[in-house]
């Protein structure tokens, strides 16, 4: 897509990538050619959005990202450690930041 200059923005989503590495990386390629990279999910669970939100706020400046998928669940297995909120999200700083899987009397 970037050698032929067939896009105008890259849509880079982490889980479909292979991971943040990846994801981060593809965004970085695709900056470098002067396109837009925006991050999404796949309306992932909490543990892969919050890489997604990681591999966002890891790029200088990054565009409006598809990342405030949440609601698309059910139910999660974990409560979301980088929640958003009015368009905005803290990023978790700590390694292993999410929580545990709820206990059976969260349930």
């Amino acid at each position: 897509m970037l050698d032929a200059g067939a896009a105008d923005c890259l849509v880079v989503k982490p889980m479909v990538l292979g991971g943040p590495d990846r994801a981060r990386a593809a965004a970085l390629r695709a900056r470098e050619a002067g396109l837009d990279a925006v991050v999404t999910t796949t309306i992932d669970g909490a543990l892969a959005r919050t890489g997604a939100v990681h591999v966002a706020a890891s790029l200088a400046d990054p565009p409006a990202c598809g990342l405030a998928t949440a609601d698309r669940l059910a139910e999660d297995l974990v409560s979301d450690p980088a929640p958003i909120t009015d368009g905005e999200v803290s990023v978790p700083q700590n390694p292993g930041s999410a929580p545990g899987p709820p206990s059976m009397e969260d349930r």
